[in-house]
């Protein structure tokens, strides 16, 4: 949940760590992880599912796909690419 948290994962052996929820609720998150330890260091997983007011596409989830946030999930995954997220992962819910 934080660049802190992220420097913790890496010193007990991690190559990549995933953020989800947490650069949702703070975007800049994703910057700051990229700018202290690299963006190659940073995968963020997207749960996105089709938009259940019928307009055409995705919203991004949290919570196990249970609560929609109102992102649109190609938007998300565009913006977090700025911020600096080396990886996403798509996850269908």
């Amino acid at each position: 949940r934080t660049a802190e948290d992220v420097d913790r994962l890496l010193r007990a052996g991690a190559d990549k760590v995933g953020v989800n929820t947490a650069a949702i609720s703070r975007p800049e998150l994703i910057r700051e992880i990229a700018e202290r330890f690299g963006r190659q260091v940073l995968v963020l997983s997207v749960d996105a599912r089709r938009r259940t007011d019928g307009t055409p596409g995705y919203e991004v989830t949290t919570h196990g796909g249970r609560t929609g946030t109102g992102l649109d999930a190609v938007a998300w995954a565009e913006r977090a690419a700025e911020l600096g997220a080396g990886e996403i992962l798509l996850n269908s819910m």
